[in-house]
């Protein structure tokens, strides 16, 4: 739609800013603005990525011990009612933690 998505790994967060410069949502961190369902909590994520259609996949590092492993998350915004869900969680079987950086990638 012309805004970007910015992925704040220090705050914890993931922010949409609409075409005019103005932040449309936040995820996350200290100034979250959506209600967030169960498991949504990430930590020092990286590669927060539009699909389209309200929905985000997001690699949740988890570096400081909030779980045992990383994980790839898939979530879907519902901006006009401000909230965000869950939609997938994936983890690696042998519970790998990446504790600095890493990535997802969604396939067909």
């Amino acid at each position: 739609d012309g805004g970007y998505v910015i992925s704040a790994r220090r705050t914890s967060s993931v922010i949409k800013v609409d075409p005019t410069g103005e932040i449309a949502w936040q995820l996350g961190g200290k100034s979250n603005t959506l209600k967030r369902g169960p498991g949504l909590r990430f930590d020092l994520q990286h590669d927060a990525v539009s699909h389209g259609d309200g929905i985000y996949s997001i690699f949740d590092n988890s570096a400081e011990g909030i779980r045992k492993a990383s994980r790839a998350i898939t979530v879907r915004i519902d901006e006009k009612a401000g909230t965000a869900k869950l939609v997938r969680s994936f983890a690696h079987p042998k519970k790998v933690l990446s504790a600095t950086q890493g990535n997802n990638q969604v396939l067909g």
